[in-house]
């Protein structure tokens, strides 16, 4: 961000911290490093710390025109980073362990899906909405491929095509095509997928 702003002549400060999402991850450093615990925080703490940062900084720099200026800029320029995860890391596709899988097992545990919810036959935890998960998990080892019908079913391990296009439809995934030539697409922001319908 230093080296981007540098290369425009736009010259405001900027800060950065490190925020953890799961509340109960417990954040340690070793002695020499303990300044570092005012850049990594919980989730929860984040709204006071950007309160914090901004009042540490009192003078102007830009005025609301400039500072749209730099907006506009900045969502110009802004390009998605694309990661291949199975290519990085040299795995072949078929190795993926697929289904919804079960969130209270410790070792991975594929769900079973029965009279509209799904199902682990190791602890008998059961989930209504695994497949989001699942979906989401696609989207990110694919690279954001797009996906069938045919292709979740079998990700999914389940073998009705109408309960696959009932689950689909049920979250908010953006589609072209129709009919056996519809495939669906990553939502733009991943957090929409879990506001399911209906």
């Amino acid at each position: 961000m230093k080296k981007w702003l540098k290369k425009r002549n736009i010259s405001i400060p900027n800060d950065f911290l490190i925020v953890i999402s799961k509340p109960s991850t417990i954040i340690q450093t070793s002695h020499g490093y303990m300044n570092m615990l005012q850049k990594v925080l919980h989730l929860q703490f984040l709204l006071s710390r950007i309160e914090k940062i901004g009042s540490s900084y009192k003078k102007e720099v830009l005025h609301t025109k400039e500072l749209k200026k730099v907006c506009r800029i900045l969502l110009k320029e802004h390009s998605p980073e694309t990661f291949d995860a199975l290519k990085f890391y040299k795995i072949p596709r078929h190795e993926i362990l697929t289904g919804a899988l079960c969130s209270n097992c410790p070792s991975p545990i594929a769900l079973k899906r029965h009279h509209g919810t799904w199902f682990c036959t190791n602890c008998g935890t059961k989930d209504k909405t695994a497949h989001v998960k699942a979906i989401n998990d696609y989207f990110l080892l694919t690279n954001d491929s797009p996906i069938t019908n045919k292709q979740f079913r079998h990700f999914l391990h389940l073998s009705s095509a109408d309960i696959v296009k009932k689950l689909l439809a049920g979250m908010p995934l953006p589609n072209k095509g129709a009919t056996k030539g519809r495939v669906y697409l990553p939502a733009s922001d991943y957090q929409n997928i879990t506001e399911l319908k209906g």
